[in-house]
């Protein structure tokens, strides 16, 4: 079953890919899937928000 992950963590993993962490070392980093860590930023990218869709 899937976790509920918060704003600030996507908003922390954003950051620290868009500060030269690769994706794969931002996902080990807070724990997380590397597809979820890239999902997150080309959302961000796309959209320019940490929010989740609904």
């Amino acid at each position: 079953m899937a976790r509920i992950l918060s704003s600030d963590l996507r908003r922390r993993v954003i950051e620290a890919i868009e500060g030269g962490v690769s994706t794969r070392a931002a996902a080990r980093r807070f724990s997380i899937g590397v597809s979820t860590a890239g999902s997150w930023h080309r959302h961000w990218r796309k959209t320019g928000s940490y929010e989740a869709l609904p």
